[in-house]
């Protein structure tokens, strides 16, 4: 009878690899988990110039994956709230809003929208502040 590996022999070998390929499973996805998609936008990343005073305060993505980002933007020279949806590849939704930007003046003071949730129906509730000086 030929030398064949023990019992002992084999369920380490067996254990070893299974602890290899699990460690390459986790390195691998702890390189895509955080690290920027290059195919959204330009190397992972997007720019909206609204206007010379704007931010981004939530981020919400839809089922369809379009992503809608809510916060501010100074509109004649008051802060307003705005909402700017995006395609999944990072362009601007241009289906939604003006070109994909929705700016709404809700008094005459600053304004902005703080976060951003879907309805089941597909409704974006965006909420936020009235009346706070933004300097």
């Amino acid at each position: 009878m030929k030398n064949l590996p023990s019992q002992f022999t084999l369920s380490f070998l067996i254990k070893s690899l299974m602890l290899v390929a699990i460690f390459l499973s986790l390195e691998s996805i702890a390189r895509a988990v955080g690290g920027l998609d290059p195919t959204f936008g330009t190397n992972g990343r997007v720019t909206t110039n609204i206007s010379d005073l704007a931010e981004a305060r939530a981020v919400v993505v839809q089922p369809d994956g379009k992503i809608v980002v809510v916060g501010f933007a100074r509109l004649n020279g008051s802060i307003d709230p705005a909402v700017v949806r995006y395609n999944s590849n990072g362009s601007l939704d241009t289906e939604f809003g003006s070109g994909g930007i929705v700016q709404t003046l809700i008094s005459p003071r600053n304004d902005y929208f703080g976060a951003v949730a879907l309805q089941p129906d597909g409704k974006i509730v965006a909420v936020g502040f009235t009346g706070r000086l933004i300097r």
